[in-house]
């Protein structure tokens, strides 16, 4: 929107940029150069583009690629839209990516049974998959300990009761957890 000088930004240089330059920025350098008056977004993400994202998710059985910065472009998108004062906006967005991710939940614990197989997801998504992993991996242990065996990762995949047979007795009452 202006000509923007040469500055140190966290350790790096950024600029010059002539006024109409097109440049590829993180983030959270956008949001402050954003701020300064510097810039302003080119690609904004719109209810309509959740929705598609939200369909072609449903229709699809494995992920579909979002962009890298999809989560961070739904904040700013919904926050423009608030500061602009458009709240019916905001909340449609937000409705938009509960639905949306209502469908991806889903498949990104299944990805957490093998996230060797993870593909490009959003940091976002593969913070989860990767603490759901954990926490499978964790109990998968845990329960292997309980039944007198060690479970190497991966290995249990079965339901409980093939893994504990039908002796063990992990509901009656009375028994208690170790």
């Amino acid at each position: 929107m202006k000509d923007f000088p040469q500055v140190g930004l966290a350790g790096r240089k950024l600029g010059p940029f002539p006024v109409d330059t097109e440049v590829d920025v993180w983030g959270w350098e956008a949001n402050v150069l954003e701020r300064r008056g510097f810039l302003e977004r080119r690609n904004i993400l719109t209810s309509g583009d959740i929705r598609r994202c939200s369909i072609s998710e449903e229709r699809a059985s494995e992920l579909e690629p979002l962009s890298e910065d999809f989560y961070l472009s739904l904040r700013n998108a919904v926050a423009a839209a608030r500061a602009a004062g458009d709240f019916g906006k905001a909340e449609e967005m937000k409705s938009g990516a509960q639905a949306l991710l209502d469908v991806r939940l889903p498949k990104l614990f299944k990805l957490a049974l093998s996230p060797e197989s993870v593909k490009d997801i959003p940091s976002e998504e593969r913070f989860l998959v990767n603490r759901l992993a954990s926490t499978i991996d964790g109990w998968s242990r845990k329960l292997g300990k309980i039944i007198g065996e060690e479970v190497v990762k991966g290995e249990f995949r079965g339901a409980l009761q093939h893994a504990v047979g039908s002796e063990a007795g992990i509901q009656e009452k009375g028994v208690s957890a170790p």
